[in-house]
């Protein structure tokens, strides 16, 4: 998989990656091949940069600079 930055962090499971990009996004993909699905957070502007994720059985645990 190619990203927009440098990877600063990678957590994961038996079928998902969380990807820690630099500059406080985070990718989550499908680590099959052709699934094609990803989800970048935050999923809004106003929620700051992710500064950790784990992906933790099946949920994915991550914190914003804003403390939430």
């Amino acid at each position: 998989m190619e990203y927009v930055g440098s990877v600063k962090g990678v957590s994961l499971n038996a079928t998902h990656a969380a990807t820690l990009i630099e500059g406080g996004r985070l990718f989550l993909h499908s680590i099959e091949k052709g699934d094609g699905k990803m989800v970048i957070f935050p999923r809004r502007e106003g929620d700051g940069q992710i500064t950790c994720a784990y992906i933790v059985a099946g949920f994915l645990i991550y914190a914003h600079t804003n403390g939430r």
